[in-house]
């Protein structure tokens, strides 16, 4: 216990304090003896700098407020996601940043970007080698159905790939690891391929492309954030708009658009059959359920 006087009272009142707890303790008539502290009348004005600043705040709650009424057309604040919006490509609304930097899933992208530049004019022969061909699978001692997922199946796929890899990695591998991100991906381009093999045993096409391990990854991401926000800039005859939908609705559409397109082309280099993405789906969610608990 401590005495300390009291900022009011007529005579001084001495009152003890816990430095523990915090506790005041009075004696017997010492509160009747505190005066009390009577308040200003009215609110000191504010300058002119703090209005600005009360008034951008209410502006953004506004703003808020209105995306959280209408979130299908909510625009993305950052200026960046308007060039992939162009192209159609999805981008995040409202991500969470990565607790940590994302630098396995920032650099594996950022290698099949290059590749895919490095490589233009040169996909068919790069494929014809490095490709698993399902009537010879086991051509390069196995060693295809790992260099298969970096051989992109042209400038425009590869480039995709590695914008899908980079903007859905970053949270994947904040969840999971740098580590078991890397295992994911190697694990669910391996059951992708072999699936794809198994189901075309007579074919002679080869098979390239880092789809399958994306389909994974999109995946966790799809079970770890089901409602977060996906974007797309819409085009409506001379209007364009953004349409948000939730990742477990965008990873349907992601999966089946490509399970139909594959079921109808496996005639080009490159091509990815049905099988192959169910084997990347397949793989992902045992390691999903594997994982989930530890």
């Amino acid at each position: 216990m401590v005495e300390v006087r009291a900022p009011s009272g007529d005579p001084p009142v001495e009152l003890d304090v816990c430095r523990r707890c915090h506790l005041i303790w009075f004696d017997g008539g010492e509160r009747a003896q505190l005066n009390a502290v009577s308040l200003p009348d009215k609110t000191p004005e504010l300058s002119r700098k703090a209005r600005v600043v009360v008034a951008l705040h209410q502006v953004d709650e506004l703003r808020r407020r209105s995306d959280a009424e209408d979130p299908e057309h909510a625009r993305p604040e950052e200026w960046w996601k308007w060039i992939p919006g162009v192209f159609a490509l999805p981008v995040e609304r409202d991500a969470s940043p990565p607790a940590r930097w994302p630098m396995f899933a920032w650099s594996l992208a950022l290698a099949l970007a290059f590749l895919a530049i490095y490589f233009t004019g040169d996909f068919a022969s790069l494929a014809e080698r490095y490709g698993v061909v399902p009537s010879d699978p086991f051509r390069a001692g196995g060693l295809n159905f790992v260099t298969y997922a970096l051989i992109p199946a042209g400038l425009f796929h590869g480039l995709v790939n590695a914008y899908f890899l980079a903007i859905f990695g970053d949270n994947v591998e904040d969840e999971v690891g740098p580590r078991r991100m890397g295992i994911l991906l190697l694990l669910v381009a391996l059951a992708a391929a072999a699936l794809h093999a198994f189901a075309h045993p007579a074919s002679a096409v080869p098979l390239v492309g880092p789809q399958g391990a994306v389909t994974g990854l999109l995946l966790f991401y799809t079970l770890r954030y089901p409602h977060a926000r996906i974007s797309f800039l819409m085009r409506y005859r001379h209007h364009m708009d953004w349409v948000a939908i939730p990742a477990w609705l965008f990873f349907i559409v992601w999966v089946s658009l490509h399970v139909v397109v594959a079921g109808t082309d496996l005639d080009g280099w490159g091509a990815a059959s049905s099988a192959f993405y169910i084997g990347a789906v397949g793989s992902a969610l045992c390691l999903w359920y594997a994982w989930r608990d530890v």
